[in-house]
């Protein structure tokens, strides 16, 4: 069993009355320590939010950390599967990939592929989709930190655009079969899905009844 979870190292008590807020890495009942660099008093950090009381820039820097440590936290879980070694995930998880994804940069990329095989319709689909989405949403985060609740959200401003709910539907089914490939790819674990008790919504259409006239003039 592996988690990382954030909090105040209250093993190590320093002069000044603080303790170190660190990662916590655990595997198999061990446990190492990811360093953060902060060193706070017991009151100056909430338990329950996890977060540094009163430091709004403090806490944006920490949650940035938070979030690419997690991201690679599941990257490898997914590429072991079964992990022995601590010192070896922990080596992982403070190492420093050249480059970690953005849900826009990867939805670039998969337009870019689209067109590659020659898919031009579809590819200008996508394009539309993330070009409408990003103006409703920040698309530049990596794949974990968009929830089922982001996903309510954007369902919700795209409603408020005055769009029809068959049109919503086409800029969600391109966003879905986006994080479908994200999850193809090995950039989430399938756990993440945020689409998994999300109904996109259809309208049924009324088929339109020709006129005699029309049905003689199609049949001439």
């Amino acid at each position: 069993m592996a988690s990382l979870k954030l909090g105040l190292d209250k093993r190590r008590i320093k002069s000044d009355g603080t303790y170190p807020l660190v990662f916590k890495l655990t595997l198999n009942r061990k446990q190492l320590l990811l360093k953060t660099g902060i060193s706070l008093l017991p009151d100056a950090y909430d338990v329950n939010s996890n977060s540094i009381i009163g430091k709004t820039a403090l806490n944006l820097s920490i949650k940035s950390l938070e979030s690419i440590y997690i991201e690679r936290f599941y990257q490898y879980l997914i590429k072991y599967p079964k992990p022995n070694s601590i010192h070896h995930f922990r080596s992982y998880i403070l190492s420093k990939p050249h480059h970690e994804n953005t849900i826009y940069e990867f939805w670039k990329e998969h337009i870019e592929k689209l067109r590659i095989e020659n898919r031009l319709g579809g590819a200008q689909v996508y394009e539309q989709s993330l070009s409408t989405i990003s103006k409703e949403l920040d698309l530049s985060i990596p794949f974990h930190s968009f929830s089922a609740k982001d996903l309510l959200f954007l369902e919700n401003r795209l409603y408020k655009r005055g769009m029809s709910i068959n049109g919503v539907g086409v800029y969600l089914r391109s966003f879905r079969a986006v994080c479908n490939s994200a999850i193809q790819t090995d950039l989430v674990p399938p756990s993440w899905y945020p689409f998994s008790k999300f109904q996109i919504k259809k309208d049924s259409t009324t088929p339109r009844v020709f006129s005699l006239d029309e049905m003689r003039l199609f049949f001439r």
